[in-house]
């Protein structure tokens, strides 16, 4: 008989079907609907539910908390109607979020015959609760946590026919503990953890500094909020739980398919509960992120860089770019060499002029002169972008120059392992900053430590080394390539800005930092391919002799317009 691999049910309610169910169908079930069926299974449906697009079972029970009826009533309709069908059958609480990235190692796993010629019973391995451990009847052995776990059809034919016996001779209230002990009676099997596949459950929250643990109400039910700011062993869970909200299972799901990994928050030893706080900290040292200078800057440790995921498709050189042009006479002249030095790498300069814009800045670098109308100028290609589906996006602003060989050196980055490949993924790239305006000594240090570190992680290889992390003394916002993940948050960004008074725009440089923060890859290129001027000789005050190292470092190569090499340092 040919089964199909996989059948997951959903145990749920009909009022968390509108918030949760969504939640969980439009994030990891539409991805997973590929390789597996999935069923939601509520106890009544005495109120119709309209307008929910997922496959919904009734089990004719009522909708309370413990649900342990209707647990087993689910493990009998699975018999009766699927367990000819299926090879597998996945239980998985509403408030779960099965990561479909990990998806391929446990159906590679669930695919070896062998699993299949005995009785099978997977998911994350428990015994109880100390103080009621001697109360379940399992005698110290294993069962499943109710979060999810998975029965081969085997095991389901097994305790099929004995469900409402199983249900009648329950020792606890629990779920999951009475399912194992009907596995165990029945067949002699005990939980056992998939190898390819982890089971999370999340037993502490985080509220800025501060962790403590999840509280128990109704008979048990948990209650925590889902942390925002997920470490790597959230990522690396094939079944991550609790995600009591629906924005949890959006934003995390937005993080996993994307690949970010945000900055992690400082953690406060004397205000958490000393349990939680053990287990943060072990947590967090095996974190990384995809920022480790801006990490080290905002949070004051060091936490190693992620592997940049791998391009999915041949680096290209983008076909065109946009220019920001300011509203005065020279910027004209400014815009025709930018367009010819683009056109001789064979890029289409797309001219924006940017009405009462005259780039002028203050000490502190902030533009003085209609910057609002540069951030909506920026906003609107990042809506076109957005919707015409388009991969990459290349901003410069007219007032640049560029290495004199400058397409070598950018071919060389776009292909780049750890500098340009994120950008040619379908949805895990970042930004790619072709220069930047010049630091002080502190944050020169900052950058080539950022460097060496990166050199040494990716096996001695100098071409990681061809780009550094960006910080906050990275104003580079003039020239970089942005990829598709990153438009919708860079146009919240923005639309947030415009919604405060003049005096209060900030720079786009912000929103690289924003990037950063939220997890995604934002790196600049070192050496600059692309300067915003070049600076004057060096006198006065810039003649220190650490800043003067700094100078003839951040400018050196030589930068040329469409005629020729330019005067530097």
């Amino acid at each position: 008989m040919h089964r199909k691999r996989l059948l997951i049910g959903v145990l749920s309610d009909p009022k968390s079907l509108r918030t949760l169910g969504m939640a969980a169908y439009t994030t990891w079930i539409e991805q997973v609907s590929k390789t597996a069926t999935v069923y939601f299974f509520i106890g009544s449906c005495l109120n119709p539910i309209k307008g929910f697009p997922g496959k919904v079972v009734c089990l004719d029970t009522p909708d309370a908390y413990p649900p342990q009826k209707k647990v087993f009533l689910m493990w009998s309709y699975v018999w009766r109607h699927h367990s000819d069908e299926y090879e597998w059958i996945m239980k998985v609480d509403h408030d779960a979020y099965l990561n479909v990235d990990h998806m391929a190692g446990l159906l590679a796993d669930l695919g070896n015959p062998n699993n299949l010629r005995t009785y099978k019973y997977i998911g994350m391995p428990a015994v109880g609760r100390e103080q009621e451990r001697e109360k379940l009847g399992l005698n110290g052995r294993p069962y499943c946590s109710g979060l999810g776990y998975l029965m081969n059809y085997r095991t389901v034919k097994a305790i099929g026919p004995h469900t409402s016996v199983c249900l009648s001779n329950s020792v606890s209230n629990h779920s999951d503990t009475e399912v194992g002990r009907c596995v165990q009676k029945h067949t002699n099997a005990d939980c056992e953890a998939s190898p390819a596949f982890a089971f999370k459950q999340v037993y502490y929250q985080q509220d800025g500094d501060r962790v403590f643990p999840m509280k128990l109400v109704k008979g048990g039910q948990m209650k925590l909020t889902f942390p925002e700011y997920p470490k790597s062993v959230h990522f690396s869970s094939g079944l991550l739980h609790p995600l009591k909200r629906a924005e949890d299972f959006y934003r995390f799901h937005k993080q996993a398919i994307s690949h970010l990994r945000p900055i992690q928050p400082q953690i406060a030893k004397e205000t958490s509960d000393p349990n939680s706080y053990r287990q943060a900290v072990a947590e967090l040292r095996q974190t990384c992120v995809n920022n480790a200078l801006r990490q080290l800057e905002k949070s004051s440790f060091y936490l190693k860089e992620c592997p940049t995921p791998v391009a999915e498709e041949q680096p290209v050189v983008p076909a065109e770019a946009y220019v920001l042009t300011r509203d005065i006479p020279e910027a004209a002249e400014a815009f025709h060499e930018t367009e010819g030095v683009l056109a001789q790498n064979d890029i289409k300069a797309v001219k924006v002029l940017v009405s009462g814009w005259r780039g002028e800045k203050d000490a502190s670098g902030v533009v003085q002169t209609n910057y609002r109308q540069y951030l909506q100028e920026v906003l609107q290609i990042f809506k076109n972008a957005a919707a015409t589906g388009t991969r990459r996006v290349f901003l410069l602003e007219d007032q640049i120059v560029f290495l004199c060989d400058f397409k070598a050196q950018f071919w060389q980055l776009v292909q780049n392992p750890r500098c340009g490949a994120h950008l040619y993924t379908e949805r895990s790239g970042g930004v790619l900053l072709l220069g930047a305006h010049e630091v002080d000594p502190d944050g020169l240090q900052h950058i080539e430590s950022d460097r060496s570190q990166a050199f040494s992680e990716y096996n001695h290889d100098v071409k990681a080394a061809l780009c550094y992390n960006a910080n906050s003394q990275t104003r580079a916002s003039f020239a970089g390539i942005y990829h598709r993940s990153t438009f919708g948050e860079i146009l919240s960004w923005i639309s947030s800005v415009l919604d405060g008074p003049d005096g209060e725009l900030l720079p786009f440089d912000g929103a690289l930092m924003h990037l950063a923060d939220k997890g995604y890859i934002v790196r600049a290129a070192f050496p600059n391919l692309v300067l915003r001027a070049l600076p004057a000789q060096t006198g006065g005050e810039v003649d220190e002799a650490k800043q003067i190292a700094v100078r003839l470092r951040w400018y050196e190569g030589k930068y040329c317009s469409r005629s020729g090499e330019l005067s530097s340092v």
